[in-house]
């Protein structure tokens, strides 16, 4: 006797939906991102096709060095000890030389050289800076992260890359924006040694039925709205900001926001919503 499993028929609304969001998902990523081509398909057709709008552009990745300045001493004892463990499930035990290489700021030997007379690490193993439990030896460590701050520059907001007007207003302009109601601003600054931008785009766009919202953090699309309140102790968020300016859901209107920072900080365990620095408290 043979059984054959039901077959699950997917409602046409479900799919419709899907296929609306997945395509906008992926024409949102050209927006933020202006060295990307993308072509996305449906059911074997192509439905986005976006060229770059500058191969050489540039960003902070995820590959690049790190910077002291973003680090207390709590996150940078568990940074050099995630380092200790890798290396142990590897077979090795680097240097403190090897690990300040790794650090923004720091490929230059003199500039090594500097940290390591001050701290007495020259010949130091990384490991060393924990005891025989793991603990981490607090005065070393600080001692450590304050010559790497004091030898090294903070990295200026400009440096983790700017997505700027001109792509922007090249995306708007493909849609069909009233050229005289774009808006682009941008606003750069530093909380806590870690350096943010945060960008903007406002276009009406008369061919759009209602509004298209964008948004995204270090170049990545939000799946849903993580703007939903700007500032660490809750308050007005994205939405209310566009009620206010009569922007609602039925104007054909197109906002942009993008926000990048090293490190985001959340106001959920979710990470469902993003903390803007100098939000509105």
């Amino acid at each position: 006797m043979s059984s054959t499993r039901p077959r699950t028929i997917v409602p046409s609304s479900i799919l419709a939906v899907a296929e609306e969001r997945f395509l906008q998902i992926a024409d949102d990523f050209g927006w933020i991102n202006p060295h990307l081509q993308i072509r996305a398909g449906w059911n074997g057709t192509e439905r986005v096709k976006r060229e770059p709008s500058n191969f050489a552009w540039e960003k902070w990745r995820a590959c690049d060095p790190t910077s002291a300045h973003w680090y207390d001493l709590a996150r940078i004892e568990r940074y050099i000890a995630a380092h200790v463990s890798r290396d142990q499930d590897h077979g090795r035990d680097r240097t403190v030389r090897e690990f300040i290489n790794e650090l923004d700021g720091f490929r230059g030997s003199a500039k090594q050289k500097l940290v390591l007379d001050e701290t007495g690490l020259a010949r130091a193993s990384l490991s060393s800076l924990f005891g025989p439990g793991g603990e981490p030896k607090n005065a070393e460590i600080e001692a450590l992260l304050r010559a790497l701050q004091e030898h090294s520059k903070p990295v200026k907001p400009k440096r983790l890359g700017l997505i700027g007007k001109d792509h922007l207003f090249a995306r708007f302009k493909e849609i069909g924006v009233e050229a005289e109601t774009f808006r682009y601003q941008r606003a750069l600054g530093e909380a806590d040694g870690l350096p943010w931008v945060v960008e903007t785009a406002f276009g009406w766009c008369p061919n759009l039925v209602s509004r298209r919202i964008i948004v995204g953090v270090n170049w990545s699309v939000g799946l849903g709205n993580p703007f939903r309140s700007f500032g660490r102790h809750g308050g007005e968020g994205l939405e209310s900001f566009l009620a206010d300016q009569r922007a609602g859901r039925n104007e054909p209107i197109i906002f942009v926001l993008h926000y990048a920072c090293p490190r985001t900080a959340y106001t959920d365990r979710g990470k469902s919503a993003v903390i803007v620095p100098g939000g509105r408290q």
